[in-house]
């Protein structure tokens, strides 16, 4: 859900979630995960566009989800929407909700 920090910056929380085969060790290695994210400023009005569906390229950096949570989040710092044509099901990253 979009919302606006105090400053009036426009802000959404959301998960990732990836699934692709990785080359490790000399064999392929199914990997699957969800990362929270949070996206700041106009990129964050675009991923309510994103539907949980679509399929993605994101960039970003990690970061403690606040000084006492370590925990990390994925800050959007671009977010790409993928054509049809192009995705395949080795490579799919989707937002899956916001909160």
């Amino acid at each position: 859900m979009l919302r606006y920090t105090p400053g009036g910056l426009p802000i959404v929380r959301f998960c990732i979630e990836h699934q692709s085969i990785q080359v490790e060790a000399g064999s392929g290695r199914e990997v699957a995960c969800r990362v929270n994210a949070v996206a700041i400023g106009d990129i964050a009005t675009r991923v309510p566009a994103a539907g949980s569906d679509e399929q993605v390229a994101v960039r970003g950096f990690l970061c403690r989800a606040g000084l006492k949570d370590e925990r990390l989040v994925l800050h959007v710092e671009a977010l790409k929407m993928a054509p049809p044509e192009t995705t395949t099901s080795d490579d799919d990253v989707k937002p899956t909700h916001s909160e």
